[in-house]
């Protein structure tokens, strides 16, 4: 019940703030991706759930269709394949894993995207939405993960 509201917040925080930073929106640092791989990384396949919930949710408060539960889903779910072929659980299995990830989601919105409109977009934006879910995620794993992880 927690994690509902902590990804509702999540999902609040990304379409009011952080999309009206980051021009286009979709290019925003996805918190609400970092919070289900961080989930992920101990429950594993049951979260795909929450990403499909997660992505009804964005799909619904912006205007972009169908974009927020497709990338969410496919996202979630190949970082669920690349960590369950490794047989141990590091920090750089999880970091390398959940990076690689985070920078596919904003390559697959961007070329969704492309093909559908004509936009202007900054690369610098999009290197910096992606260096701060990059320290997010290393704050996240070794604040949180790593505890729980030891024991």
């Amino acid at each position: 019940m927690v994690f509902f509201f902590l990804l509702v917040c999540a999902v609040l925080i990304e379409v009011i703030f952080l999309q009206s930073f980051f021009k286009p929106g979709f290019i925003a640092p996805d918190i609400v991706l970092f919070l289900l791989l961080t989930k992920a990384y101990f429950h594993g396949r049951q979260t795909l759930l929450w990403a499909v919930f997660s992505g009804v949710l964005l799909d619904l408060l912006t205007d972009t269709v169908g974009l927020g539960i497709t990338t969410q889903v496919f996202s979630l779910y190949f970082f669920l394949l690349v960590m369950e072929r490794f047989l141990f659980r590091t920090a750089l299995t999880f970091l390398a894993t959940a990076g690689l990830t985070l920078l596919l989601k904003k390559i697959l919105v961007l070329f969704l995207m492309k093909m559908k409109f004509s936009f202007e977009f900054s690369v610098g934006f999009l290197i910096t939405s992606w260096i701060i879910e990059l320290i997010l995620l290393i704050s996240m794993y070794f604040i949180y993960l790593r505890r729980y992880e030891q024991a």
